[in-house]
C-alpha cells in the first residue's frame, strides 16, 4: 500500500497529522445557497441534530429529554412526539421555515432485509420497522421523525445505512442449524463513512478495500468491512464485565424471568432499557483514564484489560478478511483515550497498520447519505431492495 496522504488520519505507525473535519460554529439564521438538509439522530435520552448546507455545517445541538418524559413511555415509539418537538424548536430557532429543508434524514435504525445505501422513507418502510424490527432501540425513531418533518416542508424523507442484517456474509448470519439469525447491531454509519474517508485518503476506491472498524464510544461494535460492506461484526461489547451479572447468559436470564415477559420485552430488556452495557461505559473508561494518570494502578489494569479484549476481537475480525487488511481503522470517542489506543494498537499492528478517526460522525454521514441521493450520485433506495 503507499503512503496515505494527511487526509488519511492518525496513522499510529508514523508520523502522519490527524485527520481536520471542519465543524463551524453555528450561526444564526440559515443562509440560502446549498440544499439545506437536516440530519436527525435519536439516542439514549437526547436528539442529536445537524443542519446542513450542503457539506457545511451550520447548526447543531443536542436535544436532552427529560427522565420523567422518557419513563412515561412503555415503548420506545411513544417517544415520537416529544421528540419531534424538540426537532421543531431547533429549526424555529434555527430560522428555518416550512418549505425551506431541501431533505430531511434519519437513523435508519434496524430494517430485517436491508442493505447498505439511502432509503426513501415511505409507508412500506414505517411499516416493516414498526412490526418486524428484532429489537427496540432510538435509532428506529429516525424513520418515522423525519417522515412527519417532511410532509411539513415538502421535502424527501431519506434514512442512510440503516443497521443491518441482510449486508452480512452467508456464514457470518448462520445462527445455528435453523439458518441465517443474527444481525448486525453496529455503528453502520460511522464505520462506513470511516472507511469510505480512508479510501479516499489512500487514493483507491473504496469498493478495492478490506478493513476491521473498531468503533468506541458510548457503546463498542467492530466490523469487518469488504468495500464498504459489512460482512461479521461483534457488537454489544462488554469488554470488562456486563452490569448485571457476570455474564450474558445471567442477563439473558433475568430478563426472561420477569413476570409476563414476552420477545420484545426481553429484547428491550437486554438492548433498549440498557442492561447490557460494558461496566467501562464511554464516560467511565474517561474516568479511569483520569485515574490511571493520578497513579492509580488498578484504573490503568481495567484499561490495559479494555484494549487486551478489543485486540482480540480485532483478530478474530481480521480471519473473516482472510488476513488481507489493508487498515484498521478505530474511530469514535474513546479514541481521545490514549493507553486503550496505543494498548490496542500494539496488540493489532502486525496485522494491518493502524488508523485512528477521532470523533463520532454519524450525522455528517447522514447528511452526506442524502446529498448523494439528492444529487442523483446515488439512487435511493426503496424498502426492501433485497
Amino acid at each position: 500500500m503507499g503512503q496515505p496522504n494527511a487526509a488519511v488520519g492518525t496513522h499510529l505507525g508514523g508520523n502522519i497529522d490527524p485527520l481536520g473535519v471542519a465543524h463551524p460554529p453555528p450561526v444564526e439564521g440559515v443562509p440560502r445557497g446549498a440544499p439545506l438538509v437536516l440530519a436527525v439522530n435519536p439516542a439514549p435520552g437526547v436528539t442529536r441534530l445537524g443542519l446542513f448546507e450542503g457539506e457545511r455545517l451550520v447548526r447543531s445541538a443536542a436535544v436532552q429529554h427529560s427522565e420523567r418524559s422518557l419513563r412515561a413511555c412503555r415503548r420506545l415509539l411513544e417517544q415520537q412526539d416529544f421528540r419531534l418537538d424538540g426537532v421543531r424548536g431547533f429549526l424555529t430557532a434555527a430560522g428555518v421555515q416550512p418549505g425551506r429543508l431541501a431533505a430531511a434524514v434519519g437513523q435508519g435504525g434496524l430494517l430485517p432485509r436491508a442493505l447498505p445505501g439511502t432509503y426513501l422513507v415511505d409507508d412500506a418502510l414505517l411499516r416493516e420497522q414498526a412490526q418486524a424490527a428484532p429489537i427496540e432501540h432510538e435509532a428506529n425513531l429516525g424513520a418515522p421523525i423525519v417522515h412527519a418533518l417532511a410532509s411539513e416542508h415538502g421535502c424527501p424523507a431519506y434514512v442512510v445505512d440503516p443497521v443491518d442484517e441482510a449486508a452480512l456474509d452467508a456464514l457470518a448470519r448462520l445462527g445455528g442449524a435453523r439458518g441465517p439469525v443474527r444481525t448486525a447491531l453496529t455503528h453502520a454509519l460511522n464505520m462506513r463513512l470511516v472507511a469510505r474517508r480512508h479510501a479516499s485518503g489512500v487514493n483507491r476506491p473504496t469498493q478495492e478495500m478490506k478493513h476491521v472498524v473498531a468503533h468506541l464510544g458510548d457503546g463498542f461494535s467492530l466490523a469487518a468491512l469488504r468495500g464498504g460492506v459489512l460482512l461479521d461484526a461483534v457488537t454489544s461489547l462488554a469488554p470488562v464485565g456486563e452490569a448485571r451479572g457476570d455474564s450474558i447468559e445471567t442477563a439473558l436470564a433475568a430478563a426472561c424471568a420477569q413476570p409476563g415477559a414476552d420477545a420484545r420485552s426481553v429484547a428491550a430488556g437486554l438492548f433498549g432499557a440498557r442492561a447490557l452495557q460494558p461496566t467501562l461505559s464511554g464516560a467511565q473508561v474517561l474516568t479511569a483514564l483520569a485515574r490511571a494518570e493520578r497513579g492509580e494502578r488498578t484504573a490503568f489494569l481495567l484499561l490495559e484489560a479494555v484494549s487486551y479484549q478489543l485486540a482480540k476481537v480485532v483478530g478474530e475480525l481480521a480471519t473473516v478478511l482472510e488476513g488481507e487488511v489493508d487498515g484498521i481503522l478505530l474511530t469514535g470517542g474513546l479514541t481521545s483515550a490514549g493507553p486503550v489506543v496505543s494498548g490496542l494498537s500494539r496488540r493489532v499492528e502486525w496485522i494491518a497498520p493502524v488508523f485512528v478517526y477521532p470523533g463520532e460522525e454519524e450525522l455528517r454521514a447522514l447528511a452526506d447519505g442524502a446529498l448523494r441521493a439528492l444529487s442523483g450520485a446515488e439512487q435511493a433506495l426503496r424498502y426492501p431492495r433485497c
